[in-house]
């Protein structure tokens, strides 16, 4: 047939979508990305912070629950067996939260350059323990199945309906989450729970997912894990002022593991919501600060009660950014906020490891330990496991090099002296009010780094 112009007819070509993996083999692919350890309880924290929580609990349920499954079981009890990891926090989910557990290869922290992990892949690495996740927020609860069919993998429900779910039974359900964190039998009669809470069974065999079986001991190895930097864990974070470590016994007794706080948490709440706030609201062209003086309180499962005081400087730099950062600030590609700080350790004055922390501490690996006095935060471009800095290799040092490494760069070069200015002038003027106590001008000798030891 001719066409109108009067040639022959063209046709279009064969189209057809990209061959996807099986959503198994993507996740055990993710789960080699992220590799098994305390950055699964930190992904946790960073979401809970991320969702403006103040008070986040990890409990590990120790005794045995809706184990003895057989064919005849109701098709769901296997999301509410034990031993699990429970981890509450309270703040409730939103839609685009619903929309981001969801997701396997995104997030919804890509929309907002405030959010650091908002269930993206980090997420997932909760699969290194479980295979049946489950999530209760609000009114509804999400059950998480990789193993069944592609359109059936995410079973999301409203939980005073869960009586007419068919495989669902309310007794199973009740026997396992029961009592924990208000969860209770009014909660499923009224429909509603306060907060978000999570529950992932502890896989005991291996699975198509992973051959990693997951007891009671290794959870309580990532909580010792956790343990360690438990002084500085909160120094950095947007809302979180509570984390809480627990153990339910085989008797059913809750048994403290750790308990870390801010004190004073109120004021620091109100201070810290203020200055992301401004900098959300995108209302200032100046640059601006934050100067916290935050004690940190630890008590552990021997009630040994441990006092950290720390001098945080956050630090939002605008005004004071060269052209070529603005660019970058302003990159929609990016995504990042021009965000860092500096904490030094005042009470006991000391100096410490400094670490760098993308509002967590990073892995403890070699160049994360930065020779300085003091921590350094940022909104650092991360690898995709977040476990590492995005830095020039030396064989890109006169070649093309990406806006995430450049970033990396201003962050260091441009915004961190200025937090760092910032701090040495605040403890430089408190020692001048207070007459130079010689423990005042400690602290603003304790911010000087020595210059053999920075890497």
């Amino acid at each position: 047939m001719a066409s109108s112009s009067g040639g022959p007819r063209k046709r279009r070509p064969d189209f057809s979508c990209m061959e996807q993996p099986p959503l198994i083999k993507q996740l055990r692919g993710i789960l080699s990305e992220y590799p098994d350890g305390g950055q699964i309880l930190k992904e946790l924290i960073q979401n809970a912070d991320d969702a403006g929580a103040s008070e986040l609990k990890i409990m590990v349920e120790s005794r045995r629950i809706n184990r003895n499954l057989t064919d005849k079981s109701p098709e769901f009890t296997k999301f509410f067996q034990a031993p699990a990891l429970c981890i509450f926090n309270d703040a409730e989910f939103t839609e685009e939260d619903w929309r981001g557990i969801r997701m396997i290869y995104s997030s919804v922290k890509e929309e907002d350059s405030l959010k650091v992990g908002r269930f993206g892949l980090g997420f997932k690495s909760v699969f290194h323990m479980t295979d049946y996740p489950c999530v209760i927020s609000g009114d509804t609860m999400l059950l998480i199945d990789p193993q069944r069919p592609a359109h059936e993998v995410n079973a999301k429900l409203k939980i005073n309906e869960i009586h007419e779910i068919e495989g669902m039974d309310t007794s199973d359900v009740l026997r396992a989450i029961g009592g924990k964190y208000g969860f209770n039998k009014s909660v499923v009669e009224k429909g509603y729970f306060r907060g978000t809470m999570f529950w992932f069974p502890l896989r005991e065999k291996a699975s198509p997912i992973s051959e990693d079986v997951y007891g009671v001991g290794k959870v309580e190895k990532l909580f010792g894990s956790l343990s360690l930097e438990s002084s500085s864990i909160l120094i950095f974070l947007k809302s979180l002022v509570r984390l809480h470590l627990l153990k339910m016994s085989q008797s059913g007794k809750e048994e403290h593991v750790l308990r870390v706080q801010i004190q004073d948490e109120k004021e620091i709440q109100t201070r810290r919501q203020s200055f992301f706030s401004c900098i959300k609201s995108a209302s200032s062209k100046q640059d601006l600060s934050c100067v916290l003086k935050m004690t940190i309180k630890e008590e552990t499962a021997s009630e040994t009660l441990k006092l950290t005081k720390w001098l945080v400087v956050n630090y939002y730099i605008v005004h004071s950014a060269t052209n070529d950062f603005k660019r970058l600030i302003q990159s929609p590609k990016l995504g990042l906020s021009p965000c860092v700080g500096v904490a030094a350790k005042i009470e006991p004055l000391s100096a410490v490891e400094g670490h760098i922390f993308c509002f967590l501490p990073l892995p403890k690996e070699g160049t994360k330990l930065t020779g300085l006095p003091f921590h350094v935060n940022g909104f650092f471009a991360l690898s995709q496991n977040r476990h590492h800095l995005k830095w020039a290799t030396d064989d890109q040092d006169h070649q093309y090099v990406n806006d995430e490494i450049l970033w990396n760069g201003k962050l260091l070069t441009e915004a961190l002296p200025l937090a760092f200015q910032k701090a040495l002038d605040t403890s430089i003027s408190n020692a001048e009010t207070y007459g130079n106590k010689a423990s005042l001008v400690d602290e603003v000798y304790l911010w000087i780094p020595n210059l053999e030891t920075v890497h």
